[in-house]
């Protein structure tokens, strides 16, 4: 959901043309209200408001200065151009509907209905101006900055988890083989890789999915995903030494990614 403002009513040429009295038609006040009106309309709806959606900018994000670099995106669009044309519109009206309030006050034709609306005009677009300048711009920041928190605690926490498994990973395996030597049933050899890979390897196959978004990590959340299902699983005694060998030189792979990450 973007931060999009809701568009005051009397702020659209529609609803001036409404409330316009005759006598100020027949005066042809040259205050430009009609035009100013129209162009706001224009500038309002010429804004890509979807740039100031932090959670849909931020989706494909990971890392701290990624989310700052959405972050600065979104508040240089609005200096340079919500700014610049939106809110330069809005002022433009403030201008055009004192100077048609001076208009109505040096006739005493023009009812004074229409000087109320030209004053209720005036101060809508004060306020909107407030709305999409200085607003805006603080809550592009604060809803940036909360997706980036909300979103780097998830991952921490995946971060902690894929760290302790991976750096203990070797020690576990190596533990889980000697258990596997002292065995003489085959059905017990297989049941201390059974229970390896639902702690230890699922340990890491159920973190790395948190770092899909980084291509990095694809290889390896491949490979794991893999070793984690129940399919990986040797059928013989004599195939784990090969699946410990094959599982030693990935993990290593992936210490690397996590090293060149500074995850570790």
């Amino acid at each position: 959901m973007s931060l999009q403002p809701v568009y005051p009513k009397e702020l659209t040429e529609a609803a001036w043309k409404s409330n316009v009295s005759t006598a100020y038609k027949m005066a042809k006040g040259k205050a430009g209200i009609s035009e100013a009106l129209r162009q706001c309309e224009k500038a309002f709806k010429s804004i890509d408001w979807a740039l100031t959606d932090a959670k849909m900018q931020c989706k494909d994000c990971m890392y701290s200065p990624d989310f700052d670099e959405k972050k600065i995106a979104a508040l240089k669009y609005h200096s340079g151009v919500i700014q610049k044309k939106l809110v330069k519109a809005i002022k433009d009206v403030q201008i055009a509907a004192e100077k048609a309030i001076q208009i109505c006050k040096g006739s005493k034709l023009i009812p004074k209905s229409t000087t109320a609306y030209l004053t209720k005009v005036k101060k809508e677009a004060i306020d909107f101006e407030e709305t999409c300048g200085g607003t805006l711009v603080r809550q592009i920041s604060e809803w940036y900055n909360e997706v980036k928190k909300r979103q780097l605690k998830n991952i921490g926490m995946a971060a902690q988890k894929l760290i302790n498994y991976a750096t203990n990973f070797e020690t576990n395996l190596n533990k889980m083989l000697k258990a596997v030597e002292k065995e003489n049933e085959e059905k017990a050899k297989i049941s201390h890789f059974t229970s390896f890979r639902t702690e230890h390897i699922r340990g890491i196959g159920t973190a790395l999915p948190f770092f899909r978004k980084d291509n990095d990590f694809k290889p390896a959340l491949s490979f794991w995903k893999t070793a984690s299902s129940d399919g990986y699983n040797p059928k013989e005694s004599n195939e784990i030494d090969g699946k410990a060998r094959q599982m030693t030189i990935e993990v290593k792979k992936l210490l690397q990614i996590m090293k060149s990450k500074q995850l570790i």
